[in-house]
């Protein structure tokens, strides 16, 4: 939202030069009004990932190897796919 009521804010500063530079502006024109309202409290937003977070994750035994189809999540040298553990079709 931050992005959109910025570029509303630009476009009112625009209007409202050209009024003073003596072009003729509907009066009606208020960029204000457009103005986008957050729907969430500061409190219910999430968190945006760090760096670090998605590294982390990509290189857990799920995504780089694990110990068996059974063990995902225990180091080795075995990548399963979700088909794999699905059965043949």
């Amino acid at each position: 939202m931050g992005t959109i009521n910025r570029h509303l804010e630009h476009l009112g500063q625009i209007v409202e030069w050209a009024s003073d530079e003596g072009i003729a502006i509907n009066l009606k024109l208020r960029s204000g009004k457009l103005r986008r309202k957050d729907t969430f409290r500061n409190c219910d937003k999430k968190r945006a990932f760090t760096k670090a977070m998605p590294r982390r994750l990509f290189k857990s035994p799920v995504w780089s190897g694990s110990k068996s189809e059974y063990h995902q999540t225990d180091p080795g040298s075995k990548k399963f796919t979700a088909t794999a553990s699905m059965g043949r079709l």
